[in-house]
């Protein structure tokens, strides 16, 4: 017996090395950003903003650009073009200046006990006064984005909760003094001295650490209403919030600035020139790949697009272990490697798609047309809202959970490998999707992924560990890649006649670009007055008021126009809903892997084919 030769389509060849270049770079560096934004010196809500804003701004800008192209036919320069100089601004993000950490206060953490008081910039919930074990302390991995950069001359001052409201005694133990402290409200300290606590100090001052990977400081010493103390005496172990504001006394490598406008303003510049460029990239690249299939090979479409996501999944893993080799050398985070390698990246996307060979007439453009028919339909309205309140969920998940993780001292490895488990949940799921769709129907998917939302952010505030995050992501199997199949389909099923891509880019609007935004805007705002905990609980209550409004009006309100959900019992269905399914079916293989990127770095991509 023969083996057969294994033969490679050489003409689609170019678009398969596009897809997984560009989607690498992308997946190398945009993942990683809102760290970068933290490091830099900006607020959650100031992230929240930079975020918030592309989506609506690349709403506007792509269909500008595939104008272009259409007009000149010259989408193969377009493409290009747009690749390199979108990722030349990108590069430039690396020359923002760094906001002088001794201006803005920094979030931490205290905890103390009648021996010592530590404070750690990460979130210390389960406090264990036991001797950590070798494994415990906190390896040269994971300690980049958690130092303090400054300990000397600090300010701290910590909001004490209703759960600690015993008196604290504040002593001197030079002289054996001991002071009541009763203010319920707050602690201030001033001329606050810090030591790390490094692998070599005596047991007393390990005795407070807590089982968690992370950087810790002792406090030597404070001064509270102008009286100096070293030690506090509480009846029960404290744990407060505090801000720490320190003055800036060494001087360092990287330019920093004490202007935070200059910060900001430049950071949203530079990247918003770079997504102006980027948006466009994957709308042409779809158009350009699917001229070159003929219409009976039209569904292998799938086959190629699928190099982006194994580009997405290795280089979203590859990018951070670079990171976080490049960062044991140095007490701060090394963002450099992410940059260059996507850039790089980039660069070989754009050398591809200089070799695809495409047909002169075809067209990125997908214009908008009688939205009033649309509008005026219950049904539909009822799932567009349903589809931009996933749209807001996934904008506050995807914007800060990393944030999160790195508040819980996550090494960018592991961040990465996040994104690997999304990857290797969601492609079961989107293989069997027909199958459950058929079991139990596209409106029951929909209001149990919004169920599944509430429990995939409930359970983040819960996590105390940051490698637990891989216990909550196989959700993701069924928040993108369950929904989203019933969701193309379904719109397919719903639309007028004619009118199903109009349905489709009406959807992927209010999902990645409206939805997405205005969620990471309301998420910012939350998570930089209460933190990650009190964001993600937030959302996920959310959800479920959602859930709790929205399904009681589909069910009980609307009548159903469209008898299109699948037939259990006889086993047979018209032949023009057959038909309907085949066509969604093909449009969901089209569709689904470009979906799920455009909702990993913030963009409304066409959802068109």
């Amino acid at each position: 017996m023969k083996c057969r030769p294994v033969k490679i389509n050489t003409p689609l060849l170019p678009c398969k090395l596009y897809y997984f270049f560009f989607l690498a770079a992308m997946a190398s560096l945009v993942p990683y950003l809102p760290l970068y934004m933290q490091h830099i010196g900006l607020s959650a809500s100031e992230s929240a903003i930079v975020y918030g804003s592309m989506p609506f701004i690349s709403f506007f800008i792509k269909p500008l650009w595939c104008m272009l192209a259409d007009k000149f036919h010259k989408h193969k320069l377009v493409l290009i073009l747009t690749s390199v100089v979108g990722a030349v601004f990108g590069l430039m993000c690396l020359l923002v200046p760094q906001v002088s950490a001794g201006q803005e206060p920094v979030r931490v953490y205290l905890f103390a006990n009648n021996s010592n008081v530590i404070v750690s910039k990460c979130q210390l919930y389960e406090l264990d006064f036991n001797t950590p074990t070798e494994e415990d302390k906190c390896p040269q991995s994971n300690k980049d984005g958690n130092y303090l950069h400054f300990i000397s001359d600090c300010s701290l001052t910590c909001t004490i909760s209703d759960n600690n409201t015993e008196a604290a005694k504040l002593c001197f133990q030079r002289t054996a003094y001991c002071q009541d402290y009763e203010n319920f409200e707050s602690l201030q300290m001033q001329n606050v001295s810090l030591q790390l606590i490094a692998e070599n100090v005596t047991q007393a001052q390990l005795d407070l650490t807590p089982a968690m990977k992370c950087p810790q400081y002792l406090i030597d010493s404070f001064e509270v209403n102008s009286s100096q103390f070293d030690s506090v005496q509480v009846k029960d172990p404290l744990a407060l919030k505090c801000d720490l504001a320190c003055k800036e006394s060494t001087p360092q490598k990287r330019q920093k600035v004490n202007d935070k406008g200059l910060t900001f303003g430049l950071f949203f510049l530079l990247y918003l020139l770079s997504q102006m460029f980027q948006a466009v990239c994957l709308p042409l690249a779809d158009a350009m790949s699917l001229s070159i299939l003929t219409e009976k090979h039209r569904t292998s479409w799938g086959r190629t697009r699928v190099f982006g996501t194994l580009g997405w999944a290795m280089f979203a893993v590859i990018s951070g272990l670079f990171m976080d080799s490049f960062t044991q050398q140095t007490s701060e985070p090394n963002f450099y490697a992410a940059f260059i390698l996507s850039g790089s990246l980039s660069m070989l996307a754009a050398v591809s798609g200089y070799f695809m060979n495409i047909p002169k007439d075809i067209h990125c453009t997908q214009m908008m047309q009688n939205l009033s028919l649309l509008i005026k339909d219950a049904e539909i309205c009822i799932f567009l809202i349903i589809m931009f309140i996933f749209g807001m969920h996934g904008g506050a998940l995807h914007t800060f959970l990393f944030w999160y993780l790195g508040e819980l001292c996550s090494p960018k490895v592991l961040m990465g490998l996040t994104l690997v488990v999304n990857c290797a949940a969601e492609s079961p799921m989107l293989y069997f999707s027909g199958w459950i769709i058929n079991k139990i129907g596209h409106k029951a998917i929909l209001f149990i992924t919004m169920g599944v939302y509430a429990i995939r952010l409930g359970a983040y505030s819960f996590l105390t560990n940051p490698w637990y995050v891989f216990l909550i992501e196989p959700t993701h199997a069924v928040t993108y890649g369950l929904l989203f199949a019933a969701a193309t389909e379904y719109t397919d099923i719903i639309a007028p006649p004619g009118m199903s891509a109009t349905l489709q880019g009406l959807v992927g609007g209010l999902h990645w670009s409206l939805g997405y935004g205005i969620g990471s805007l309301i998420a910012g705002q939350i998570y930089n007055k209460y933190g990650g905990v009190i964001m993600f609980r937030s959302f996920a209550i959310s959800a479920l008021v959602a859930l709790i409004i929205v399904w009681p009006l589909e069910h009980f309100v609307l009548h159903k126009k469209h008898h299109s959900e699948p037939q259990k019992d006889t086993g047979k269905k018209d032949p023009a809903e057959l038909q309907l399914r085949d066509n969604a079916n093909e449009k969901i293989t089209a569709n689904s892997d470009d979906q799920e990127e455009q909702a990993k770095h913030h963009l409304f991509q066409d959802t068109q084919s």
